[in-house]
């Protein structure tokens, strides 16, 4: 699937909230609730304009992705994509890509997911990453699995 990627501007705040409350609301829902007010300020502690990107399809804006470059690793932020576009190879190109540059450079690449998002879980699992462990977080009422794609990939 042939996506773009372009730098994330403070604009583009509406559209990552809104692909967050697309992907991720149900699962909110079931774990404590939907709180509009609270999720927008969620959402402006981890949008990173300049630094995040939105993914492209044919000049469409249609994702939020959010990676951070440490010394020893990559990190895998955030991934999220409109329901439209969902299930076509997007996301899956996306982080083929990520996890290609990141081996070139002799780093894993590493993410949480919430426990609950299966989906993303299976996706995670397809493209190489291993769950590391998992912990709570209390304060979002939910549990995380660390995940790693390592390196050697055998």
């Amino acid at each position: 699937m042939p996506y773009t990627l372009r730098q994330a501007n403070p604009e583009d705040f509406e559209l990552c909230y809104r692909l967050n409350e697309a992907s991720f609301r149900t699962l909110i829902e079931e774990v404590r609730g939907w709180d509009d007010a609270a999720e927008r300020a969620a959402m402006h502690d981890q949008f990173r304009p300049n630094l995040d990107a939105i993914i492209q399809l044919e000049g469409r804006d249609v994702g939020h992705f959010g990676v951070v470059e440490h010394s020893d690793h990559v990190e895998l932020r955030m991934i999220a994509l409109l329901p439209e576009v969902q299930r076509r190879g997007v996301g899956t190109a996306v982080i083929r890509d990520l996890l290609r540059d990141a081996r070139l450079r002799n780093k894993p690449v590493c993410l949480s997911v919430t426990e609950r998002n299966t989906g993303a879980i299976r996706l995670y699992n397809r493209l190489g990453f291993i769950p590391v462990r998992t912990f709570d977080q209390p304060e979002k009422g939910v549990c995380k699995v660390e995940m790693i794609a390592p390196v050697d990939d055998g």
